[in-house]
């Protein structure tokens, strides 16, 4: 039996991540229509932040291991896949960037900012429909 393969568009984006250079060290996909990124993301939240506090309160090399694998794991669990196989090839969720922000911090702004910014505009576009269609309620 022959495989057929059916395109149904769709919104998924490649968000990628460039060295000084432009180089392409990191990326992932999503699609920030699929409500479930921002109800798992909300789902993480708490998780993380008891993660960076911990990290705060206890940053020994010991433990930083650990920090990574919880973070990494929460960001496939938000993503719904293993996107760490292209974000955290070349350096880890923790690895600080010159700013002093670590790695997985730039990862999460990119995904909540695009999140943030799809529901905006999905919010906008549902209001303009309801006005048009409340006289035929």
């Amino acid at each position: 039996m022959a495989n057929k393969s059916v395109n149904i568009g769709g919104n998924l984006t490649k968000y990628q991540f460039s060295d000084s250079d432009g180089n392409v060290i990191a990326f992932f996909h999503m699609n920030p229509l699929d409500i479930r990124i921002a109800e798992r993301a909300a789902a993480s939240a708490d998780k993380l932040q008891k993660i960076s506090a911990e990290a705060l309160a206890n940053p020994s090399v010991e433990d930083l291991a650990r920090y990574d694998k919880e973070i990494t794991e929460a960001i496939n669990h938000i993503l719904g896949y293993d996107a760490s196989a292209t974000l955290f090839t070349i350096m880890s969720a923790t690895t600080p960037m010159d700013d002093g922000e670590v790695f997985a911090s730039v990862v999460l702004r990119t995904i909540s900012d695009n999140l943030e910014a799809d529901i905006n505009n999905r919010l906008n576009k549902f209001q303009a429909a309801a006005k048009y269609t409340a006289k035929y309620q």
